[in-house]
């Protein structure tokens, strides 16, 4: 049986600081992340952000580049994960529909089936302490892509290890191996 003191607490307190937690910190997350796609000469990097229900979802902005610029790669990357630090809300029906149309048009494809058919693809993600770096690959284009899991490669949250997180998801994307 709960105290008089440990009742206001759990039923009054601690719902008010949460409250309070989620207000204050709404809108921004803590993790950040961005999806490049390598197809045509090109290299694509797509802004992911976190949803209110915890999914990732690609949005804008898309930055487009030619595949051999490696100090514009560098910048964009960062750009986009620093851009991706929000929390965005879930898209209804219509929404997810009109978002997903205007990712393919600045992706220059018809359908994420040719997209995944063409395109090599690398994500990477950073959360609390790590940064992660995800090479995905295409085993049935209609089912979309699939990490890579042995190719998954963890990096310390520094410059450091964001440098180096950068040049392996570069690394990645050249692999001829996939």
């Amino acid at each position: 049986m709960l105290s008089l003191r440990n009742f206001i607490d759990v039923y009054f307190f601690r719902p008010l600081k949460n409250f309070f937690s989620r207000l204050l910190r709404k809108g921004s997350s803590s993790t950040k992340s961005c999806t490049v796609y390598r197809k045509d000469g090109n290299l694509y990097v797509v802004t992911t952000f976190k949803t209110d229900t915890g999914l990732l979802l690609e949005n804008l902005p898309i930055y487009r580049l030619q595949e051999d610029d490696a100090v514009l790669f560098d910048k964009l990357i960062r750009e986009s994960l620093e851009i991706s630090n929000r929390i965005v809300r879930v898209p209804n029906r219509e929404e997810t529909a009109a978002t997903q149309k205007l990712l393919l048009k600045n992706l220059q494809e018809r359908s994420f089936k040719s997209l995944y058919t063409k395109a090599k693809a690398c994500g990477i993600f950073i959360a609390k302490t790590e940064i992660t770096v995800y090479p995905y690959i295409t085993d049935n284009p209609k089912r979309g892509m699939r990490e890579i899991a042995d190719r998954r490669a963890r990096f310390e949250e520094d410059e450091n290890g964001l440098n180096l997180a950068i040049a392996y998801l570069r690394e990645c994307l050249f692999d001829h191996r996939d």
